[in-house]
C-alpha cells in the first residue's frame, strides 16, 4: 500500500496499546467513531482500534477510511495511538484543513482526542464523535456496537450462524468446527484467541451459548438504537427549512455518496442491522435489517427539498457562480459536449466559460462584442460543437467558431420592400437563433419583422454576407404581420415551433418549402394582450411548454392543440428573456422566476425578492410546484439551461451572474471539473529571466514594437492614435498645383490640369505692399488703370512714402533734435 511507504511523515511514537500494560489500552483497542449525518441520524460507524495510524482520505490507494467529498486532501488526516491508551488527531497539511470541536487544528501537529470529541473533515457536513467503551464494559459495548471489535460485523454473523449450528450438533462426532481465522476476529471474552493454536478458555458448545446470547443482546440493543433513530429522524425533518445553500455543506451525504465509503479488502464497517429470533437464521436477519435501515433513512429524509431533489435527480446541492457581466443576463447555451458555455447580456458582451480550463476563480477565456451597441438575444451551438451563431439586437446574425473568431455574417434585408419573402434577410431586430438539431449547416432566425428565416451555411453571398435560404412568415388571426419573439427546432427537426407577440404559439412542418398558413396553432395561447417569452419541446417531441409574459407556463400535445394539458400558474414574468426547460428524463419542467421592480418606498429583502427555480412535473394532476429552489437573492432568473448529459442546471440573473447548479451524486464534469482547482498562488520568480534577474525591465528608450501599450493611460492611447493618419484612417488630403506620389490635383478636367500646371501661380510668394506699389509709377505718368468713365473724376492716388520702421526712426531722430536743442 501506498500510505505504508509514505508512513516516515507520521511520528516515530505511535504504536497500538497492550491491553495488559496500560489501564486505558482497552478502550482505546475498542474506540470507534460515530459519524452523524446533518439530519441527525448515525451514518455509519468507524473502528479505530485496528491500526497504530488510521488514515483518512479521497485516494484509495494511500487511506484507509476512503472520504469523498470534493473538499477533502488525497491524504487529509489520521487518528494515532501512542501505544499508552491515548488517541491524538493529525492533519497532513490539507488544503481545507480538520476541526475539533470546531476548532481548526494545526497541520502536521498531533492534537489528543477525548471521549466525546466532535471532528469534522474540510467542508464535509458530516460529524465524528469519538466513543471510548469502558474497561468494565467491554463484553457489553462489544454486543451493542459491533463496530467496535475490529470493524467485522459480517465475521461475527457468520461465526454466530456457525457456532449455532454446534449447539444443535453438540456431543456428535461430526460436530461443525469454527473457521480458524474468524475466531480469531471475536473477543476474547468469547472464546477469541491471538494464536490460532492456543485452545480457547471455553469449550465450543460453550462459545456456541455465548454467541448466541451475544446475538439476543445485539438484537435488543439494534431495536432500542433504531427507535430512537426514528424520533432524532422525525425531530430533523420537522426542523428544516427547505432552502439549501450552494455551498460546500449538503444536506445529506449520505445520498450523496460524500461520506464514508470502506475500501476494498479493507477492515471498513457496516451500519448493524437487526438480528432474527435464532442464530441460524442470522445472515436473513442481517440483510432485511439493512434493508430495514435504507427504507427509514428515505422515510426520515422524505420531507426534506435536498432528498426529493436527489430522488428526482435535481441539481440543487451545489452551485458555481460565473461573473464577468455587469448587467442582465439575457441567453446562455451550453455546448453538445458540456464543455464550453456562451452567455450574452444587456451589456453588449458575449463571454465563453470553458469548464476544463477554469480554476475556481471561473473567469472567462473569451470575451467580445459581437454588435456594439445591440444587446446579445440569443445564442445556439452547431451540433458538433465547432460553431455558434450570435443573434443581436440589430438585423445581421453571426457565426463564430468555438474560440470565439468571426466566421460569417447574415446579409440584411431590404426594409422598402413591402413582401418580405423578396429580400435576403431580416429587416428588423432579431429575437432569437437556433442552430439545426441534426444539420451542421442549418441556423434559424427569428426576428421582429414577423419572419422565421432558415439559413444554409454553404449557400451563396454577397460581399462575404450569406443570403437566407427558406423564409416563414407568421400571422395573426386577421392574416397580418405579427413579430416573432422566440423559436425553436423540434428535437427531430420535423417543425420549427413560434411564440409570437399577439400571445400565439405556432407551428410550421419542415416537409414543407411554402407556408401559406401555420401546420399546428394555439391561439390565444397565453391571451392577446400578452405575448410569449419562450417555447421549448421535450425530448418527446410531441409535448411543447409556452411561456407568457401573463405569469403562466402551459403544457400542450401537439397532437391535440385545442387545449393545454396543464396550465402552471404564478411564474412571475417581467423579462423577455424567461424561458422553461425540461428536465433529461422529460418528466419536469423548469423556468425561473423573475422578481418584481422595486416600488418606490418598498424595503429590499425577503423572500419575494428572490429569483427562484421552479419545477413541475410533467405528468400527473398536481399542477403545484414540485420543488422550488432559491438561487438570486435581490435579482431575477432571466435564462436558464438544463444539459441533458452533464445533468447540471445553468441559469443566468438580471444582476449579470451566471448560476451552475449540479450535485456530485449525478451530475459529471461540467463545474465538476473547475470547482476542486485552485488558482495557482503567483511567484516573485515567474517573470524571472535566465540571467536571475526578478521582475521587468523597461528601457525608456526602447522601440515603439516592443512598448507595453497597457502602461499607457487610456486617453493618451487615443489621443495619439487620434494624431496617427494610419491608425484614424484619416481622409487624404487635397492635392493643391502639381500632383505629388502619383496624385493628380483636384481638377475637374484634363484642361484645368494643364492650365494651372503650366501657368505658375505666384501670387502666394510675392510681398502684397511690392505688389501694389509696381503700379504707383504708371499712376504717376498718368497710365489709364481704371475704366475711361473715371478718367477726369479719379482721385488722386497717395501711396504711403515709408514703411513704419522707417517712420519710427524718423520720430526718433526728430525728438533727438529738439532734445539738443
Amino acid at each position: 500500500m501506498e500510505h505504508r511507504k509514505m508512513a516516515s511523515d507520521l511520528p516515530s511514537w505511535i504504536a497500538l496499546p497492550e491491553t495488559k500494560a496500560f489501564p486505558g489500552a482497552a478502550a482505546a483497542r475498542k474506540a470507534f467513531f460515530d459519524v452523524i449525518k446533518p439530519g441527525g441520524g448515525t451514518a455509519d460507524k468507524v473502528g479505530l482500534g485496528r491500526k497504530a495510524a488510521l488514515i483518512f482520505g479521497r485516494n484509495p490507494d494511500s487511506t484507509d477510511v476512503l472520504l469523498e467529498h470534493p473538499s477533502i486532501s488525497r491524504r487529509h488526516a489520521a487518528v494515532l495511538h501512542d501505544g499508552k491508551g491515548g488517541l491524538f488527531l493529525y492533519d497532513f497539511g490539507s488544503t481545507h484543513g480538520t476541526f475539533l470541536d470546531g476548532n481548526k487544528v494545526d497541520g502536521r501537529t498531533p492534537t489528543e482526542l477525548q471521549e466525546g470529541s466532535r471532528v469534522k473533515f474540510a467542508e464535509s457536513s458530516r460529524t465524528y464523535i469519538l466513543r471510548l467503551p469502558s474497561a468494565a464494559g467491554d463484553a457489553a459495548d462489544s454486543m451493542g456496537h459491533p463496530a467496535a471489535i475490529g470493524g467485522h460485523r459480517a465475521t461475527a454473523s457468520s461465526t454466530s450462524a456457525r457456532g449455532a449450528a454446534g449447539k444443535e450438533k453438540e456431543g456428535e462426532e461430526g460436530e461443525a468446527e469454527l473457521d480458524k481465522g474468524m475466531l480469531e476476529q471475536l473477543p476474547l471474552s468469547f472464546g477469541g484467541s491471538k494464536k490460532v493454536g492456543v485452545a480457547g478458555s471455553m469449550s465450543k458448545s460453550a462459545m456456541a451459548e455465548g454467541i448466541a446470547e451475544m446475538m439476543k443482546e445485539i438484537e435488543a440493543t439494534e431495536k432500542k438504537r433504531l427507535q430512537e433513530y426514528e424520533k432524532e429522524g422525525k425531530k430533523a425533518a420537522a426542523g428544516v427549512d427547505g432552502k439549501v445553500n450552494g455551498g460546500g455543506d449538503e444536506s445529506d451525504n449520505d445520498e450523496e455518496g460524500h461520506g464514508l465509503k470502506p475500501l476494498a479488502g479493507g477492515n471498513a464497517n457496516s451500519t448493524p442491522s437487526s438480528s432474527a429470533s435464532s442464530a441460524s437464521t442470522a445472515a436473513a436477519a442481517a440483510a432485511r435489517g439493512k434493508r430495514e435501515k435504507e427504507k427509514e433513512d428515505v422515510e426520515g429524509e422524505e420531507e426534506t427539498p435536498a432528498t426529493v431533489a436527489r430522488r428526482n435527480q435535481v441539481p440543487m446541492s451545489h452551485e458555481v457562480s460565473l461573473r464577468g457581466h455587469h448587467k442582465q443576463i439575457t441567453c446562455l447555451a451550453m455546448d453538445p459536449a458540456g464543455a464550453r458555455v456562451a452567455v450574452g447580456g444587456m451589456d453588449y458582451k458575449l463571454l465563453l466559460y470553458d469548464f476544463g480550463g477554469m480554476d475556481k476563480s471561473h473567469k472567462p477565456f473569451r470575451e467580445f462584442v459581437p454588435e456594439d451597441g445591440n444587446p446579445v438575444v440569443g445564442v445556439s451551438w452547431s451540433p458538433t460543437g465547432d460553431r455558434l451563431v450570435v443573434a443581436t439586437g440589430s438585423t445581421q446574425a453571426k457565426v463564430y467558431d468555438r474560440d470565439g473568431v468571426r466566421l460569417m455574417v447574415f446579409t440584411k434585408g431590404d426594409p422598402y420592400i413591402t413582401d418580405l419573402v423578396h429580400t435576403k434577410g431580416h429587416t428588423m431586430s432579431l429575437s432569437a437563433t437556433a442552430w439545426h438539431p441534426r444539420e451542421k449547416d442549418t441556423v434559424m432566425t427569428t426576428s421582429l419583422d414577423g419572419t422565421i428565416r432558415l439559413w444554409d451555411l454553404q449557400g451563396p453571398q454577397t460581399f462575404d454576407q450569406l443570403h437566407n435560404k427558406r423564409v416563414i412568415k407568421a400571422k395573426s388571426a386577421r392574416s397580418t404581420r405579427v413579430a416573432v419573439t422566440c423559436g425553436v427546432f423540434s428535437p427531430v427537426a420535423d417543425y420549427v415551433a413560434a411564440g409570437c407577440q399577439d400571445g400565439s404559439v405556432q407551428l410550421f412542418s419542415l416537409k414543407k418549402t411554402n407556408w401559406i398558413r401555420p401546420d399546428i396553432c394555439m391561439r390565444p395561447a397565453h391571451g392577446p394582450e400578452h405575448h410569449v417569452t419562450a417555447v421549448a419541446f421535450a425530448h418527446d417531441g410531441k409535448t411543447l411548454a409556452s411561456r407568457g409574459t401573463d405569469d403562466c407556463v402551459r403544457l400542450w400535445d401537439i397532437r391535440k392543440p385545442q387545449v393545454p394539458l396543464k396550465v402552471f400558474e404564478g411564474v412571475t414574468t417581467f423579462y423577455d428573456s424567461s424561458n422553461v426547460a425540461f428536465s433529461p428524463d422529460g418528466r419536469l419542467v423548469c423556468c425561473g422566476t423573475n422578481v418584481p421592480p422595486l416600488r418606490k418606498g418598498e424595503e429590499v429583502g425577503g423572500t419575494e425578492r428572490t429569483g427562484m427555480l421552479k419545477f413541475f412535473e410533467v405528468g400527473g394532476d398536481g399542477l403545484e410546484a414540485y420543488l422550488t429552489v432559491g438561487v438570486a437573492p435581490e435579482s431575477s432568473v432571466t435564462h436558464l439551461t438544463w444539459h441533458p448529459r452533464l445533468k447540471q442546471v445553468v441559469a443566468g440573473t438580471s444582476g449579470g451572474t451566471t448560476k451552475v447548479l449540479y450535485d456530485p451524486t449525478f451530475s459529471v464534469k461540467g463545474a465538476l471539473m473547475s470547482s476542486n482547482r485552485v488558482k495557482r498562488k503567483s511567484d516573485p520568480m515567474d517573470a524571472a529571466p535566465v540571467g536571475g534577474v526578478v521582475g521587468r525591465i523597461i528601457n525608456p528608450s526602447a522601440l515603439p514594437m516592443f512598448r507595453d501599450d497597457e502602461e499607457m493611460g487610456k486617453k493618451r492611447k487615443a489621443r495619439m492614435n487620434r494624431a496617427d493618419p494610419v491608425k484614424s484612417k484619416r481622409p487624404d488630403l487635397p492635392v493643391n498645383g502639381p500632383g505629388a506620389q502619383g496624385r493628380v490635383s483636384g481638377m475637374t478636367n484634363f484642361t484645368q490640369y494643364v492650365m494651372q500646371t503650366k501657368q505658375k501661380n505666384t501670387i502666394l510668394e510675392e510681398d502684397p505692399r511690392e505688389a501694389i506699389l509696381k503700379y504707383a509709377e504708371k499712376a504717376r505718368e498718368g497710365t489709364q488703370l481704371v475704366g475711361r468713365a473715371y478718367a477726369k473724376t479719379a482721385p488722386k492716388a497717395q501711396f504711403l512714402e515709408k514703411t513704419l520702421e522707417q517712420e519710427v526712426e524718423d520720430m526718433k531722430e526728430m525728438e533727438a533734435e529738439i532734445l539738443r536743442k
